[in-house]
């Protein structure tokens, strides 16, 4: 009787842990080319968790994206290259507000790991943008999500 208590307890921790905002579902986004100036930004739907796949295609190659901040909250913008080590620098990130102005950005750092948070406000459009400063060609991914 007690192992099916305790079996019972840990089935409902367990149930209510996998419906915490840590694991909601992930939404993807592939960028479309040719998203390289702000006017050619690729929009997407912000949600916890979004996760765009693109493409560092030539050296000093740009790729825009465009968003709504769907709540008022801090986000953290995780950058990373599939399958390859960027040298440092190699990457940086930009995100600015909806008049084109910077409001921070990062590079790839020498533990080959790209990531910042910033807070944005509910309704307001921002863009990214993904910058390849290196002499490869790769795929990344570059994760937004809500700051637990």
């Amino acid at each position: 009787m007690k192992k099916q208590i305790i079996a019972g307890i840990l089935g409902l921790t367990m149930v209510a842990g996998l419906s915490t905002p840590a694991f909601a579902a992930i939404d993807f986004f592939n960028e479309i080319e040719n998203n390289d100036t702000f006017k050619r930004a690729n929009e997407f739907p912000l949600k916890t968790h979004t996760m765009i796949n693109g493409k560092a295609s030539r050296d000093d190659d740009y790729d825009y994206f465009k968003f709504k901040a769907p709540e008022t909250t801090f986000y953290t913008f995780d950058f990373g290259a599939a399958n390859i080590e960027l040298p440092v620098e190699g990457a940086e990130v930009t995100l600015y507000d909806a008049n084109r102005k910077k409001i921070t950005s990062g590079e790839v750092d020498s533990r080959n790991e790209l990531k910042f948070s910033e807070k944005l406000i509910k309704d307001q459009e921002y863009f990214i943008r993904v910058e390849n400063n290196s002499s490869r060609f790769y795929d990344y991914i570059l994760e937004v999500y809500k700051r637990n």
